[in-house]
């Protein structure tokens, strides 16, 4: 079997979900709403921005003004440049894997470039770079991921997803691809139709039995 891997980014390559909920923590603050980072990252890992939004609006009544994604992002951005760094055993294991991989963030494409960037990850992937803003479709919705084999001139059958998410391993599962869900802290996840790691030394082994 020909084989294509297509990686999520934040969490799953590098250690940036834990950044990027923590912006939300300080921006939330400014409207008087407090919620911590791991409560965040528990409720909202992988979810798309607008629907964090909508659902902290509507649990504390509150509107978000127009500039709060803009402010929000550049904050990131900084916290980033300052922390981000490569998920444990990554860059080992993308040094051994011989086969085309692209990246499928839920992400902007330019936030996801630069942590690959800053990482010194961005060359393992060339312009196999794609995010749910290009299609307009976020995880769950297994669009970006067909998009990202398309582009790849792979079927859906021969791709291998990793992902570090729940809603990444749904929109896997419906692309009808492969799936390893990357789950360092061991959460307990369980599924006959995933390949589950709790570290990325693990990856290789888990791409080859495949």
């Amino acid at each position: 079997m020909r084989k294509f891997l297509i990686f999520d980014c934040d969490g799953t390559l590098v250690e940036s979900e834990y950044w990027c909920q923590h912006g939300l923590e300080l921006k939330f603050r400014d409207y008087g709403i407090n919620i911590s980072t791991e409560e965040l990252i528990k409720r909202f890992k992988g979810i798309k921005l607008d629907l964090i939004l909508k659902e902290i609006s509507q649990q504390f009544s509150t509107s978000f003004a127009d500039n709060f994604e803009v402010e929000y992002r550049a904050l990131v951005a900084d916290l980033l440049t300052q922390h981000i760094e490569p998920c444990p055993g990554v860059l080992h294991a993308l040094e051994q894997l011989k086969f085309p991989m692209s990246v499928a963030s839920n992400g902007p494409h330019s936030k996801t470039l630069r942590s690959l960037q800053l990482t010194g990850l961005d060359s393992y992937f060339e312009q196999h770079i794609f995010s749910a803003y290009d299609v307009q479709a976020w995880k769950p919705d297994p669009r970006l991921f067909l998009h990202a084999a398309t582009q790849m001139s792979a079927q859906a059958s021969e791709c291998i997803v990793i992902e570090d998410s729940l809603v990444g391993v749904e929109a896997a599962l419906k692309a009808g691809m492969h799936c390893i869900y990357y789950d360092p802290q061991s959460l307990g996840f369980k599924s006959s139709q995933v390949t589950i790691i709790n570290h990325m030394n693990q990856l290789v082994e888990a791409v080859t039995k495949i």
